[in-house]
């Protein structure tokens, strides 16, 4: 048999498929088991989970906390600066250490404690190295679902819908013994109350994303839209990375509250919590909307639900087209084929609106 034909499992809903490009290679990193004998945590035994970034996934990765709370475990994180906000204050963290970006500090660190588990969830080559030197008495990597992400990547498979908290929750209940419900991710860290009363109510936008291929283009369209039909605020958040792009984009409609780059991440979440509901591209502020029980829309181009991103809860819509060439890339790293992000430009604001009056985001009483 030729070792590039695979027959793929029903869930995938194809026969034999050629695949082309490198197979991913896995360290072995003994101890370390891509799945062991499960081993039920006690009360007070320490977990260290490891994801150094990005936002989305580790507002995602709170899902895991609130399991392991139920375990009652003693729950640490290895992150990075950036993102400790998502975890101070929160009371199912017991401790953060911070990946600042020297290799051998991190490693001393870690060396300097003992685990009784230890979980990279990122899955990455430095993670994994993290995972190695980490003093643990049981490891375990995320499996990340590469094998159906690539089917559907490059030979435009339907896959099966898994999300990233059900990722999460693969290695704590197998290695663990979990056996609840996925639990939502929930933010629980400290943030300020009431730090924009003076705005509402209003509809909160986050244009930017971590790549410009996710980014629906028609945000000044929805704004002028809603602003004309509902008289509410309309305010803009985002990161200092976004000011360029907020200011090219809202020069054809000035008529908003712009707060972009002017918020930190635990004021983000204040502005977020705030608002009557919050309208994004797929990046990290859907996922806090998610995790702050906010109504959320969300605009899917180059990347599917299906690999995991959905944002979940009852409170979300989900935009998307099915445009032939999609998904162009997991994450949406790569430039557009055909130049026009078709999979996002061709979702008009009107229709956007309609979805928002349908789902009763902007209800009489806002």
């Amino acid at each position: 048999m030729d070792p590039t034909s695979v027959n793929f499992p029903a869930l995938f809903g194809v026969g034999p498929c050629n695949l082309h490009g490198p197979t991913p290679q896995f360290n072995h990193l003994s101890p370390i088991t891509r799945w062991s004998i499960i081993s039920p945590v006690s009360k007070g035994e320490k977990v260290l989970l490891i994801r150094l970034s990005s936002l989305g996934d580790l507002v995602l990765l709170t899902s895991a906390l609130e399991a392991l709370s139920e375990l009652g475990a003693e729950t640490h994180i290895l992150t990075t600066p950036s993102y400790v906000g998502v975890f101070e204050g929160d009371p199912r963290v017991a401790g953060i250490l911070l990946h600042t970006g020297d290799r051998d500090d991190t490693v001393r660190s870690l060396r300097k404690r003992h685990y009784n588990f230890a979980i990279d969830m990122h899955g990455k080559a430095l993670t994994r190295y993290f995972l190695l030197k980490a003093r643990a008495d049981r490891k375990a990597v995320i499996k990340k679902r590469w094998l159906a992400r690539q089917l559907a990547l490059r030979l435009h498979v339907r896959i099966k819908e898994v999300s990233v908290t059900e990722l999460y929750l693969n290695p704590i209940r197998k290695l663990l013994g979990f056996a609840g419900p996925t639990p939502l991710p929930r933010l629980k860290s400290d943030f300020p109350a009431n730090r924009f009363k003076e705005l509402t109510p209003y509809v909160l936008l986050f244009p930017g994303a971590k790549s410009r291929t996710r980014i629906w283009p028609h945000y000044p369209e929805l704004a002028r839209l809603i602003k004309d039909e509902f008289g509410i605020n309309v305010v803009i958040g985002g990161t200092s990375e976004d000011r360029q792009l907020a200011s090219e984009m809202f020069s054809r409609f000035a008529d908003v509250v712009d707060l972009v780059g002017k918020t930190d991440l635990r004021e983000t979440f204040a502005l977020v919590n705030e608002s009557s509901f919050v309208v994004a591209n797929d990046s990290g502020p859907a996922h806090i909307a998610s995790a702050l029980s906010k109504p959320v829309m969300v605009f899917f181009g180059p990347t599917l639900p299906a690999f995991g991103f959905r944002p979940p809860g009852k409170k979300v819509i989900v935009m998307e087209k099915n445009v032939k060439c999609r998904p162009c890339s997991i994450h949406g790293e790569k430039p557009c084929k055909r130049g026009d992000l078709m999979c996002l430009a061709s979702i008009p604001p009107e229709e956007t609106l309609n979805k928002l009056k349908l789902f009763g985001f902007l209800d009489a009483d806002i």
